[in-house]
């Protein structure tokens, strides 16, 4: 908060920025399953090998466990990833819509390896 009179800020109460282990990628890639349902209008919007966000028409849970089926440009079949829900947020503007940030159960190496051949 600021100190009153004296001008100060105090960085305790400031944001704090988080470092990242590893490389986030943004993409827009359709979710073909959500927790074994089928997932129209859910998009996987960012992704590394520990986590993602997903964007969905509904709520979840903090810490509740999370599945999603994708398939990425550069594979012919589909992933299967699974994690625990860790923040969400409404999308402002879009009603009824939501941003979550997943943790992995298992890291995604893979991507990592892609993304050094140039597939990312």
């Amino acid at each position: 908060m600021f100190g009153g009179l004296t001008g100060r800020y105090d960085m305790s109460v400031a944001r704090k920025r988080v470092d990242r282990k590893v490389q986030r990628f943004p993409v827009r890639l359709s979710l073909h399953e959500l927790n074994s349902r089928p997932a129209p209008d859910s998009f996987l919007v960012d992704i590394s090998s520990l986590g993602a966000q997903v964007e969905i028409p509904q709520f979840s849970a903090l810490n509740a466990p999370l599945e999603f089926v994708v398939r990425f440009p550069w594979s012919e079949k589909e992933t299967r990833l699974t994690g625990l829900v860790k923040w969400i947020k409404p999308l402002i503007g879009k009603p009824g819509r939501f941003r979550l940030g997943l943790r992995f159960h298992n890291s995604f190496w893979e991507l990592d390896m892609l993304a050094r051949q140039g597939k990312l």
